[in-house]
């Protein structure tokens, strides 16, 4: 009898088996041979957390990925916005089936049994379906946004590029957007996202076609060349009804997907994880608090898709205005289960806290505590939080600003700018443009109210 019988071997589900094993579990992972090539992904710095939590940073510093130093982007404009990351962090460009590789053998070497056969599900006390998008369990409990489908078409390329060399690289243009990343310093993946329905004539013969629809890249891959066949890739969007119950869960891409534009794949696979490999412990060490556990997984998942969806659509949005096409349209619209607060309010909050010479903000009502459950070390607990009235407790972040935290704070201060040196004094630094726009949510949506009056347009209150 396994305790844990896991489905796929990509970053979640060799993560998972990784973790069980190592908490004392007989685990069973299973894995099916891919014939289909995979993308190359970018993991920015702030995966390297994630990594120490694993306890696997060394592991993944020894097997020399290239670095990622930041993005360079021709997105709202053809002028190149070129993006560091802060401090001069980096971190990784993968070949994800390296990748994988990789965390497979951190499994086995942990314990884990691993099998190319189809597992007896009846020999088993949990199954863990991590096998991506081909769902082997939990197909059938997804949601497809059947508006629009995406499909990434790849291919890889040797030369030399006029670009910084540990960059990704991203251009928009009418009717899709062009993304490549350095495998090392004469390597380079190179894909492009377009409507599913332009496949027609092959990967191949769509491939070039996309590549002569850019600018910049049809500039700096023109001296480059190909290698091999390009290859095509889907990339739709989907989540999960549930995504965990007394006997299973899906992690990974196996439960929801997020937009390859996030770059958030990988790191919201090993989240899901962990989180994962916490839930089934709990629901196998302590049966009382397996509904609390399995309540916990189902929202967070949850609130992962829909934060990323939201993210998404602002950035689509933005290319609104430069392409006006059915393409960009669709992706900036978000399905009505997924709004937090109406666009136009978010815009009039915005444009207020812009507009006033000063800001008088005060909570419409007072915080909330509740008994939540969370996760504390390798159980689910239940434990008293601060929570705001009129947003589900999962929305605890907006843009990488704790709300709870800056609604504590928003009425000390009469200027943006000194409340944002406030929040960046308690809690982890954001950049002002998602603190202003977490400031304008929490206005839109009801949760502050900004009872002064905007009087002239001085920027953020205080003429700078």
């Amino acid at each position: 009898m396994w305790d844990a019988i896991i489905i796929g071997g990509g970053a979640a589900g060799a993560t998972i088996a990784r973790l069980l094993a190592r908490w004392g579990y007989r685990v069973l992972l299973s894995i099916k041979r891919d014939e289909r090539r995979s993308r190359a992904e970018s993991l920015p710095p702030s995966i390297n957390n994630l990594f120490e939590l694993l306890g696997i940073r060394d592991d993944i510093d020894r097997a020399g990925f290239f670095p990622d130093g930041g993005n360079t982007s021709w997105w709202t404009s053809d002028s190149p916005r070129v993006e560091h990351f802060a401090t001069g962090a980096t971190g990784y460009h993968v070949d994800r089936a390296v990748f994988d590789t990789l965390l497979v053998g951190l499994a086995e070497q942990s314990g884990v049994t691993i099998t190319d056969a189809a597992p007896n599900a009846e020999q088993r006390r949990f199954t863990i379906d991590c096998s991506g998008r081909a769902g082997v369990v939990a197909r059938q409990h997804r949601r497809i946004d059947h508006r629009y489908r995406t499909v990434a078409f790849c291919g890889e390329w040797s030369g030399e590029w006029d670009a910084e060399p540990t960059h990704a690289l991203v251009e928009a243009y009418d009717n899709g957007w062009a993304w490549s990343v350095p495998l090392n310093r004469n390597l380079r993946h190179l894909a492009f996202m377009v409507d599913h329905g332009e496949q027609r004539g092959g990967a191949v013969k769509a491939y070039r076609a996309e590549l002569t629809k850019t600018r910049v890249f049809r500039r700096l891959f023109e001296a480059s060349t190909l290698e091999g066949e390009p290859w095509a890739n889907d990339a739709s969007l989907y989540c999960a009804n549930r995504y965990a119950g007394i006997d299973y869960l899906f992690a990974g891409d196996a439960g929801c997907t997020v937009d390859p534009l996030s770059s958030f794949g990988v790191k919201k696979a090993l989240i899901s994880a962990w989180m994962g490999a916490v839930v089934v412990n709990t629901c196998l060490t302590r049966p009382t608090m397996a509904e609390h556990a399995i309540r916990f997984f189902n929202e967070r998942e949850q609130q992962t898709f829909a934060d990323h969806a939201r993210q998404s659509s602002v950035q689509f949005g933005e290319l609104l205005t430069r392409f006006p096409t059915s393409f960009w349209k669709v992706r900036s619209e978000l399905t009505p289960e997924l709004r937090l607060y109406d666009p136009a309010e978010l815009r009039r909050a915005h444009e207020c806290l812009r507009a006033a010479p000063a800001v008088q903000l005060r909570l419409k009502q007072p915080l909330q505590t509740a008994r939540v459950p969370a996760i504390s070390g390798r159980e689910v607990t239940l434990v008293d939080r601060l929570i705001l009235a009129g947003l589900p407790p999962t929305v605890e972040y907006v843009q990488g600003v704790n709300l709870v935290q800056l609604a504590q704070i928003a009425d000390r201060h009469d200027q943006v700018p000194a409340l944002y040196e406030a929040y960046n004094g308690i809690a982890s630094p954001v950049a002002l443009p998602n603190f202003v726009s977490s400031l304008a949510f929490l206005v839109a949506s009801g949760i502050l109210e900004n009872i002064s009056s905007p009087r002239g347009s001085d920027g953020l209150g205080n003429g700078t």
